[in-house]
């Protein structure tokens, strides 16, 4: 089965609610894009404190482009809307410990991976994990194009681990959409095809047509 998520990139929490606000209607899971500003050159607004006032009906994902998945995971601890939390097979940190910590909490884990980083360091937590989101652009900003060589993570991750759901993010829009899912996507994330749309309700739609 093939899904497409909102994912917001909010540089302060008006956006966030803003484009939230459009996203819990064509869709039941968000993702967050958090970034901290040492593991990639940028950062975005996320506040779990603010974040648990905010009525919706949708789910969240959490996509971890940070330094310290930890803490991020430690303040996500008792908010029963967190459906997913995908963090960096790149950051030197102890992944089965996080993978383990994810599933007590009933909290899907998953492990998102950098254009640049050989598919084969997913090797020792791929079958752990309920998701390899693949990276089709350097991680930071939103609105690239996609690096050819992606896509051939996407052949070699679905060849070793045929039973993994393999996301993709970054330069997902209705021309990449039909190229990816022969790849082997099946869970595709779309920011600036959705929100710097004229219309994003309309281009959710276009999208969610061709996969």
């Amino acid at each position: 089965m093939t899904e497409l998520i909102p994912a917001i990139l909010a540089k302060d929490e008006a956006t966030f609610r803003s484009r939230l606000a459009i996203a819990e209607m064509l869709a039941s899971i968000v993702q967050l894009d958090i970034m901290d500003g040492h593991f990639v050159p940028n950062a975005t607004w996320y506040d779990p404190a603010a974040l648990k006032t905010i009525k919706t009906n949708a789910r969240y994902e959490l996509h971890l482009m940070v330094s310290d998945p930890t803490a991020y995971i430690g303040a996500s601890e008792h908010m029963t809307n967190i459906a997913r939390i995908i963090w960096h097979i790149e950051v030197a940190i102890a992944h089965d410990v996080l993978i383990n910590w994810c599933h007590k909490l009933k909290i899907e884990p998953g492990l998102a991976l950098s254009p640049e980083t050989p598919v084969g360091r997913l090797a020792p937590f791929a079958e752990s994990v309920d998701e390899i989101l693949v990276l089709g652009v350097t991680p930071g900003f939103s609105g690239q194009n996609i690096q050819p060589h992606a896509i051939e993570h996407v052949k070699e991750i679905r060849a070793r681990w045929p039973n993994v759901i393999v996301g993709f993010d970054g330069g997902v829009n209705v021309q990449t959409i039909p190229h990816l899912r022969e790849a082997g996507v099946t869970r595709f994330y779309a920011a600036s095809a959705i929100f710097q749309a004229h219309n994003p309700e309309k281009a959710y739609k276009a999208l969610s047509a061709i996969l």
